[in-house]
């Protein structure tokens, strides 16, 4: 019964045997980055004077045709106020310098993303 079975595999290997159309690629390490699944799109980082960071998607402000005065960027904490207004792209570095003069390194999309009305 054995021998049947290994006779008819090796038919069917011999009929229906062609070479591989697709190469599978090695990379280094064998695993996906965020890199490759995060889209690189525009963003907002908003920046207060007290140090809250917040990422913001640029499509929550629209262009509103009428004489109004538009969106505010949203809430701030107590006596803080918006210091900077930065647009980058998702996968740009952001440099954070702390006051004992180190500098770190982050991928912007690792700021958390937020509504308008949340503080940071």
């Amino acid at each position: 019964m054995f021998q049947l079975i290994e006779q008819e595999a090796a038919d069917l290997k011999s009929k229906f045997a062609t070479p591989r159309r697709s190469f599978l690629e090695d990379s280094a390490n064998g695993e996906v980055d965020d890199m490759d699944v995060i889209p690189n799109e525009e963003m907002l980082l908003i920046l207060s004077e007290k140090g809250y960071l917040k990422r913001m998607n640029p499509n929550t402000f629209n262009l509103q045709n009428r004489g109004t005065i538009g969106k505010s960027v949203g809430k701030m904490r107590t006596n803080d106020n918006m210091s900077d207004f930065i647009v980058c792209q998702t996968h740009d570095h952001v440099l954070y310098f702390s006051d004992k003069g180190i500098v770190y390194s982050e991928r912007a999309y690792k700021i958390p993303e937020c509504t308008r009305v949340a503080a940071g």
